[in-house]
């Protein structure tokens, strides 16, 4: 289980997605999880539209204590750069 706490900014079409590929690290790792929109803990805040990028959807991803099964991990965990 990965439990996931931050914010992810500007993702494209936010407003709309239903699932979120969202790199994490993990000690000295990086490891992708698919956080879906219904996960505990996930908030999906529309972006101040700017000139430009409304057509976009612009979204804050809002994690806050997000649990994860495991087995949503996308691939295995690499060392960070």
């Amino acid at each position: 289980m990965w439990r996931l706490d931050g914010v992810k900014r500007w993702l494209s079409f936010g407003q709309v997605a239903h699932c979120f590929l969202v790199f994490a690290k993990h000690g000295d790792r990086s490891v992708g999880i698919l956080v879906r929109r219904d996960d505990p803990g996930v908030t999906v805040v529309p972006s101040r539209p700017t000139s430009g990028f409304r057509s976009a959807m612009p979204t804050d991803l809002h994690l806050d204590g997000c649990r994860v099964p495991a087995d949503r991990t996308a691939g295995a965990a690499r060392p960070a750069r």
